[in-house]
């Protein structure tokens, strides 16, 4: 009788668990010049994250799948080659179990380094969402407040005046009260069209 053998558990899903509870939050140290807007540099995220895959057992492979370039214009009149990949990352362990990330790298530069540049954005890309790296100065979304603006009160006003020109008999009050439309606020306006609604559909 033929004994039908269990398939082996495969390390890499345990292995990547395992980095993913090691792994620290990586602070978002770097500033773009030209827009000045913060982020993670790729050598901040290799230097968090290599002991510990190390350690755990994982690294990966990357395997570009496809490639598009493009030439473009600086503001000076110069070249600019633009670089598209789109590249498979394939995370081993240590029993050749493995799982796969295919990401989307941009880079550009007048030289020879646009690869270079997308590559490196793929792998960071990769590697922050592989393993869900958070940043310590992510806000909280419920400890931020929104502006909120009033709605547009053009239409409302619009509204407004269509039904007091079907008043037969406006009180001076009411007048007064039309001519300073514009100055009510967007609540004020609403309150204002159903009291007239009401005063025609009650004179009907």
């Amino acid at each position: 009788m033929e004994t039908k053998k269990e398939p082996k558990s495969k390390k890499i899903y345990p292995a990547m668990i395992a980095v993913m509870r090691d792994i620290e939050s990586i602070a978002k140290g770097k500033t773009n010049q030209a827009q000045g807007f913060k982020f993670r540099g790729i050598d901040d995220v290799y230097n968090s994250i290599h002991n510990v895959m190390a350690k755990n057992g994982v690294f990966s492979i990357p395997q570009v799948l496809e490639e598009r370039t493009e030439e473009r214009k600086t503001q000076r009149g110069g070249n600019l080659i633009y670089r598209i990949l789109k590249i498979k990352y394939t995370f081993y362990a240590e029993d050749g179990s493995n799982v796969e990330s295919i990401v989307i790298g941009e880079g550009m530069d007048s030289g020879d380094k646009a690869s270079n540049k997308a590559m490196s954005i793929a792998d960071k890309y990769c590697l922050l969402q592989a393993f869900k790296i958070p940043t310590e100065d992510m806000a909280e979304p419920d400890a931020q407040t929104h502006p909120q603006s009033e709605p547009d009160k053009s239409a409302a006003i619009k509204i407004l005046l269509s039904e007091f020109a079907k008043l037969k008999e406006p009180t001076p009050e009411m007048k007064a009260y039309i001519a300073g439309a514009d100055k009510l606020t967007y609540a004020q306006i609403g309150i204002a069209t159903k009291k007239i609604k009401k005063i025609i559909s009650e004179v009907k």
